[in-house]
């Protein structure tokens, strides 16, 4: 084993190792909540719970409890639109989480097949030298 050979191995597992990482953040992308500022003081704001996500659904202890609490944001339009707006915005964040990461993936995927093919030239070059140049 050449020097060469074990640079672009290290490269190859590396690159790998990447690949899979980021392939693995796409399916699980991991989003931080968006925390807003309220500037009139006298508001004060409960954290609300979003029921179109599972995270907000699996808050709730029955069907019951949380088709009252739909039920009591659908009836005041500001929460209904806040709860809108909000799961909007987290979409948005987690589609730009998914395709940083697959860019991500993809540059990864690339070096590692670069390398490999650079390993299996350099590896057939090494062996067919004595042949194709047989004094030298």
């Amino acid at each position: 084993m050449s020097a060469l050979i074990f640079f672009l191995m290290m490269i190859y597992f590396t690159a790998a190792m990447g690949t899979i990482y980021y392939l693995v953040r796409v399916i699980v992308p991991r989003v931080r909540k968006h925390k807003t500022k309220i500037e009139d003081k006298d508001i004060e704001k409960d954290e609300v719970i979003n029921p179109t996500f599972f995270a907000g659904i699996s808050q709730f202890k029955s069907p019951e409890e949380y088709a009252f609490y739909l039920k009591s944001i659908a009836k005041d339009d500001e929460q209904l639109y806040q709860m809108f707006a909000s799961q909007v915005f987290a979409l948005g964040k987690i589609n730009l989480s998914k395709n940083n990461n697959i860019r991500m993936s993809t540059f990864f995927f690339i070096a590692a097949l670069l390398s490999e093919l650079l390993i299996i030239i350099s590896m057939a070059y090494a062996r067919a030298m004595p042949f194709l140049f047989p004094n030298g």
